[in-house]
């Protein structure tokens, strides 16, 4: 029996060879003179991306991309596509179309692989252009939505100062000054010590060591977070109210909106 499909006047020795020359899936051609179609629509019609699902879930089973490629699953559609699998899912949880997911990850991957400073200077990742200039990206991007230029996000400074009256242009430049990593202040300083001591450049033999901390009021407490829940604040605004220099007392006690003007370190 011949294989032979004549199509528009043309000879084709198999349906592989037709559907090649169509750039159409033979599984998506076969499926749909199945369904009744024609041979010109089933070679022409517009592809449509689709999602089956495993009985009775909201969970993909199989999935038909924009292109016609079927994939039998959600890991071997991302592997495709360069996509991590939880930001896929993010956004198709979501109700996003495939198109629209695959069209906003690819914009996204491009911010991420074009990242440039004020100068010019092109860095694989924002979190390198940070480390550049000494800031955190979470920084970095709070003082953009405050309307701060490039510019000014990476390169604007507020001085500190430690316990002898040294001012430093950051909290890291202090920090190498007294030979302590950043890492290191900060954990002292959430846990409550002095500037003093969060710079000492040695073994702190006191109470500090443990994560186990004491507040103010003679409470003993297992860990910061459980403290900052007990007086109902924020465990981030904690935090930055520390690393600004303030007191336990005040930073577990004031009200939040007097952080507007941070104390100085």
């Amino acid at each position: 029996m011949s294989n032979i499909i004549e199509y528009k006047g043309k000879l084709y020795k198999s349906t592989v060879e037709l559907c090649q020359e169509f750039n159409v899936p033979l599984r998506t051609f076969r499926d749909r003179l199945r369904r009744g179609y024609t041979i010109e629509d089933a070679i022409t019609k517009p592809i449509q991306s689709k999602v089956v699902y495993v009985k009775h879930t909201n969970k993909p089973r199989s999935i038909v991309a924009p292109d016609g490629k079927v994939f039998d699953s959600v890991n071997s559609f991302c592997t495709e596509y360069g996509l991590k699998r939880q930001s896929f899912m993010m956004y198709f949880n979501k109700g996003w179309k495939i198109e629209d997911i695959l069209q906003h990850l690819k914009e996204l991957q491009d911010k991420q692989d074009n990242i440039y400073d004020h100068k010019g200077v092109k860095y694989s990742t924002l979190k390198e252009m940070c480390d550049t200039y000494e800031i955190s990206t979470s920084n970095y991007r709070a003082r953009l939505n405050r309307g701060m230029t490039k510019e000014e996000a990476l390169t604007k400074r507020t001085e500190v100062e430690d316990h002898l009256g040294q001012k430093f242009p950051t909290q890291a430049a202090m920090c190498r000054h007294h030979g302590v990593s950043k890492e290191t202040f900060t954990i002292r300083r959430l846990r409550g010590c002095t500037i003093e001591e969060c710079l000492y450049n040695g073994q702190l033999k006191h109470k500090y060591q443990r994560v186990e901390i004491d507040d103010p009021f003679g409470k003993h407490w297992k860990g910061v977070i459980e403290m900052c829940k007990y007086y109902g604040i924020d465990y981030s605004t904690y935090k930055q109210r520390m690393l600004h220099g303030w007191t336990m007392e005040d930073a577990l006690t004031k009200s939040v909106d007097t952080t507007k003007t941070p104390h100085k370190v």
